[in-house]
């Protein structure tokens, strides 16, 4: 095949990497966790359309082979197609499954043809959207990886497995070079969950907390793959999963960035201690020296507060302000992030894991 040049990252939310990451999370499902037919499929039920909890064996491997086809088109549309190397990637799974729904002997013969099918077609969907572009080929392991990781009815060798320390950074690392190909937020906050989950995880197995036990982690694990599938690959806005509450405790969080901003500039201009220490000397002055009434003398001396400390601020302000309005973007996005992170992440109950820890 020959290889296309390289395309450049696209812009934040670019629907060909989503698709990717999809395709790869559909790829590992059909290798591993969706049944291979076994005979001719079963007849649907004339009384009622079937849903796509319904369908056949049959028809979710094909499902599954269309939208192998889809995505290749779709890059293909971006990118070109190689010259001399027509794309028909699915050609031979597609006549092995077909195989695997006659009768007659050999059905397990014809099911493991199949598996290896499905495993050449992986290498080349790896292969081949890697050579369009990279990001596309790291998006399409990233979703059979983390497939993989939230895989139902794990056992506790295979939950300690996929929440392995490194397997876990490797992830994260994919995360933080798609981020800006993958939805707003969407990479960030889940980066920020797998650490969240690999701790959980890695305190069950060691016996450091009583909750979540190992069982409900292994329970849990692929309805918080669902959640994390649906955000990555644009099925659900990031922000659509923030309430009210989030939103404030999120403001709350970036005030206190700006508090912490304010504090550090008066570190950087120790004049002005001295300043306001002038002040409040001049202002005892008033009070106790000048001749007056109280009520003047009390007067006077606030206004000459008044007056000195506004001054002040306005002179914090001018530095402060050009780099706020620089920061507030990013900020304001980091805190997000972090919010989705909280609202995308469902361990089970016990777990001390959370934003306000990390």
């Amino acid at each position: 095949m020959t290889v296309s040049a390289e395309v450049p990252g696209g812009l934040a939310g670019d629907s060909v990497a989503s698709a990717c990451f999809r395709l790869g999370w559909r790829v590992e499902e059909l290798f591993s966790q969706f049944a291979v037919p076994e005979g001719v499929p079963r007849a649907y039920d004339l009384e009622q359309l079937p849903g796509l909890s319904a369908l056949t064996s049959y028809d979710l491997q094909r499902l599954g082979l269309d939208q192998a086809d889809f995505v290749v088109s779709q890059v293909t549309a971006k990118v070109g197609i190689p010259v001399g190397a027509p794309l028909n990637l699915t050609a031979d799974a597609r006549a092995k499954l077909d195989a695997t729904a006659a009768d007659g002997d050999g059905a397990a013969s014809r099911r493991q043809s199949y598996r290896a099918a499905l495993r050449d077609l992986h290498v080349n969907l790896l292969v081949t959207l890697t050579a369009a572009n990279s990001s596309y080929g790291k998006a399409y392991g990233l979703g059979r990886a983390l497939a993989d990781t939230t895989c139902p009815d794990q056992s506790t060798d295979q939950l300690a497995a996929s929440f392995e320390p490194h397997r876990i950074g490797q992830l994260c690392a994919w995360l933080d070079e798609l981020t800006s190909l993958l939805p707003d937020h969407a990479a960030r906050a889940v980066a920020q969950s797998l650490t969240w989950w690999q701790q959980a995880v890695t305190a069950a197995l060691a016996g450091q907390a009583a909750r979540p036990s190992v069982e409900d982690l292994t329970a849990a694990v692929s309805r918080q793959g669902a959640l994390w599938r649906g955000v990555l690959d644009g099925d659900k806005l990031c922000t659509d999963l923030l309430t009210p509450p989030e939103y404030l405790r999120a403001g709350e969080r970036l005030a206190r960035h700006y508090a912490s901003l304010v504090r550090q500039t008066l570190r950087s201009m120790p004049w002005l201690l001295a300043l306001l220490l002038v002040l409040l000397a001049a202002a005892v002055l008033v009070l106790v020296v000048i001749p007056g009434p109280a009520v003047a003398r009390t007067a006077t001396a606030i206004a000459a507060v008044a007056g000195t400390l506004s001054a002040i601020w306005k002179l914090i302000r001018t530095r402060v302000a050009p780099i706020a309005v620089q920061l507030e973007k990013p900020l304001w996005g980091t805190e997000l992030n972090t919010a989705v992170a909280e609202a995308v992440t469902h361990l089970p109950s016990g777990t001390g894991a959370s934003a306000e820890e990390s």
